[in-house]
């Protein structure tokens, strides 16, 4: 029993043996390194380059204090800022807000990270004890940042102590819109950035061009070109730095402005021309025959009725602002024609039920009937015939005479429809010019007060 315990011992004792000398003195086929060789290094340049990097960062990291920003106490530290715009939009006008994609870069630095050989980028494990500045967008309603599958960010120090902090983030920021010009507006919204702990004289910001580019000459925004939602596209950019006035001290900050276009093509198919077809359409009871009251009143009504719920519908989606509109001058004139041709009709209607001076003359007993006679012969001149008995007896056959004023109402129902038949031929010439005449003052102010028009 005893000599079956040695024999165990000692086929244990020889397998450990093997095993530690393959494990110390070969490598596996693909060319990687042995456990023990990853634990001490060796003597090889990558297993000294590794192990060396790693002791420089632990160092780093054990010296270093991040709760104090380089360089202090001596001059205040200069932070770079590169933003590469990733996505842009949705912009929107109910909430004044607008919503951006991006890379934001920052570049400062930091001679307690000096030591490496070549550049290194650290793992999001060490953030929490290396300095980082407290960057935030003043103007924003929302910031996160992206980390899908892992955090979208990027810790890069260089040889020389210099520092890159890359992060991928979206920001919802508000926009102060002016609707004055709407639908043919330009908006320009903003991205301002700055420290929220530090003022001017610990940190100021700039914009720096792209580090890569030999000649420097690249923009510190990137990527903005072409960019467009549903509604506008990006025209143009502007960019300063300055200082602002906080609680505490002076803070330095960076603005981005995007000056917006909007694209005045969908207002035009959805409400500009519905409009001026109800308008055309309204019109077309000029050429109705003003004795077909139902038919006139139905399309005068039916006009009227389709304007408001268009106007009602287009401002349901806008913003309860405290000013006039470019859309609201255009759907209150195109409302002013509509609604005055119905009152056209109701002109009509008035004066051609109206009985004329001879309607009446005929109308009354034959006493009454000379006695209004009467009435009109004192309006002659002095110098007229006197009226006889004969001649009062024949006011049965005279005819009263008419004034020009009696002529232009129509002496008869007849000539009271073709009264109505002249106003109807006035509108029909009228209503088209003056609104061609509104439509080319119109296109023609707003087109100079905001520029070209972005289709």
């Amino acid at each position: 029993m005893e000599n079956m315990r040695i024999g165990i011992w000692i086929r244990i004792s020889l397998m450990f043996l093997v095993l530690s000398s393959s494990a110390q003195n070969s490598e596996t086929d693909d060319g990687s390194m042995s456990i023990s060789e990853w634990i001490i290094g060796n003597d090889t340049e990558e297993g000294s380059y590794l192990h060396e990097d790693s002791l420089v960062i632990r160092d780093l990291i054990k010296l270093f204090d991040n709760n104090i920003r380089p360089a202090h106490k001596e001059k205040p530290l200069r932070i770079g800022v590169k933003i590469i715009m990733e996505d842009l939009g949705p912009v929107s006008e109910v909430d004044m807000n607008f919503h951006v994609d991006l890379f934001l870069q920052q570049y400062w630095q930091d001679a307690r990270l000096n030591g490496v050989e070549e550049p290194i980028n650290l793992p999001s494990t060490i953030y929490p004890n290396i300095w980082l500045p407290d960057t935030y967008f003043r103007s924003a309603i929302s910031a996160t940042l992206k980390g899908v599958s892992a955090d979208n960010t990027l810790f890069l120090i260089h040889p020389n102590g210099s520092v890159l902090l890359s992060n991928r983030m979206s920001v919802t920021a508000k926009c102060d819109m002016d609707l004055t010009y709407f639908p043919m507006d330009k908006q320009t919204c903003s991205l301002i950035l700055e420290s929220y702990g530090f003022s001017s004289k610990d940190i100021i910001y700039y914009w720096k061009r792209d580090p890569t580019d030999e000649d420097d000459s690249r923009e510190p925004v990137d990527g903005w070109k072409g960019r467009k939602t549903a509604q506008f596209q990006l025209l143009s950019i502007n960019l300063t730095d300055n200082e602002r006035k906080g609680h505490v001290g002076y803070r330095s900050n960076l603005k981005l402005e995007l000056i917006l276009g909007r694209n005045v093509f969908y207002y035009i198919m959805q409400c500009y021309m519905p409009a001026l077809l109800v308008v055309i359409l309204s019109w077309v009871s000029f050429w109705i025959d003003p004795s077909s009251v139902p038919a006139r009143a139905s399309l005068g009504i039916m006009t009227v009725l389709t304007m408001v719920t268009l106007m009602t519908s287009t401002n349901s989606s806008l913003p309860k602002l405290g000013y006039v509109k470019a859309l609201d001058v255009f759907f209150v004139i195109c409302f002013f024609y509509v609604f005055t041709a119905l009152i056209e009709f109701a002109w009509i209607c008035y004066f051609a039920r109206r009985p004329s001076p001879h309607q009446k003359f005929q109308n009354k007993p034959k006493g009454e009937e000379e006695k209004e006679y009467l009435k009109l012969e004192e309006f002659e001149p002095k110098d007229s015939h006197r009226i006889t008995n004969d001649a009062a007896n024949d006011a049965k056959e005279r005819k009263p005479k008419v004034s020009h004023k009696n002529w232009l109402m129509g002496r008869s129902r007849g000539r009271f429809i073709d009264n109505a038949t002249l106003i109807d031929y006035i509108s029909r010439i009228g209503f088209p010019v003056t609104f061609i005449i509104f439509l080319t003052v119109y296109i023609t102010s707003y087109t100079i007060a905001t520029g070209v028009l972005y289709w």
